[in-house]
């Protein structure tokens, strides 16, 4: 891969399809343009965002999750700077996560990195292309949940919503109702 935004379909495609059995669910690239500025600093939009509802018949209310994503090239995934810029996405998600394109005969991450995500309570994934040239996506550790900030949240949910559209927006309104 040349450039990192070129792993964010692939991966933001196999979230997708990962996704069923919510009343609401859509995974996009979050991601700032390359050259674009970011009014929010650094490390404050990841590369892809998703975001799931649940609800319950018989339970009041629903149940919003947003799961974060920062996606790091092969000659980034041993760069520990890339745990800090993921963990730095957890003060407005429920999850958040690293993953990294690793070629296809690589040894797996460091422990270096490994015991920076557990420390964290990262995610972990690996993307490694097959040799039909698709992308195999593997989770190597599940992002630990936590409780962001509800305004955080609000004011992420408002800003990402505004980037998939009125219908999709009114679907994720009419699913927390």
């Amino acid at each position: 891969m040349e450039d990192e935004s070129d792993l964010y379909e692939p991966f933001r495609s196999w979230l997708a399809s990962t996704l069923g059995g919510f009343a609401f669910s859509e995974a996009w690239i979050t991601a700032t343009g390359k050259g674009r500025t970011r009014s929010s600093g650094k490390w404050s939009r990841p590369d892809v965002t998703a975001v799931t509802v649940t609800n319950y018949e018989l339970l009041p209310g629903a149940t919003v999750e947003v799961s974060s994503y920062e996606i790091k090239r092969v000659s980034d995934a041993d760069d520990i700077r890339s745990i800090y810029e993921a963990a730095a996405h957890g003060r407005w998600a429920h999850r958040a996560s690293l993953a990294v394109e690793q070629l296809e005969n690589a040894p797996a991450l460091s422990t270096d990195v490994i015991a920076e995500a557990e420390r964290f309570g990262l995610g972990l994934y690996e993307m490694r292309r097959s040799e039909q040239g698709k992308w195999d996506v593997a989770q190597v550790r599940e992002p630990d949940p936590r409780e962001p900030d509800p305004q955080n949240l609000h004011d992420l949910l408002e800003y990402f919503l505004d980037l998939i559209g009125k219908a999709k927006r009114a679907r994720f309104v009419q699913a927390i109702r």
